[in-house]
C-alpha cells in the first residue's frame, strides 16, 4: 500500500485494520479520528489528509474505434490528471508533490 511511503508501515498496517484500504477513505475521514485510529497527536491527522490530497489522480478513458477484428481492436486511451489545479499549487494546499 502507498501509505507506507507516507507514514509507515506500522501506521499503514493499522490504518488497513481500521478499513481505510484507499486514499479517497483516508482524506474522507476526520483527521482527529486518523490520529485516534494510529495513536498519535494533533496535527498527525490533518497532515496524512494534506499528503492524500497531493497526491496525483488521473482519470481514464478507453475508446474503440474502427479497425476492429475478431483478435485486433483499434483503441485511444487518454488518461487525464484530474487534480492539476490543487498539484500545480492553485488549489487549497498546493505548492505540487514534494
Amino acid at each position: 500500500m502507498y501509505v507506507h511511503r507516507l507514514s509507515g508501515v506500522t501506521i499503514s498496517t493499522t490504518l488497513v485494520n481500521a478499513r481505510l484500504t484507499t486514499f479517497d477513505k483516508i482524506h474522507d475521514t476526520n483527521p482527529r479520528e486518523l490520529e485516534m485510529i494510529v495513536n498519535r497527536h494533533p496535527p498527525f491527522g490533518t497532515q496524512i489528509r494534506d499528503a492524500v490530497a497531493r497526491l496525483p489522480k488521473y482519470a481514464i478513458s478507453l475508446q474503440q474505434c474502427g479497425g476492429r477484428t475478431s483478435q485486433q481492436a483499434d483503441l485511444v486511451v487518454m488518461v487525464s490528471l484530474t487534480n492539476h489545479t490543487l498539484l500545480s499549487g492553485a488549489g487549497p494546499g498546493g505548492g505540487g508533490p514534494t
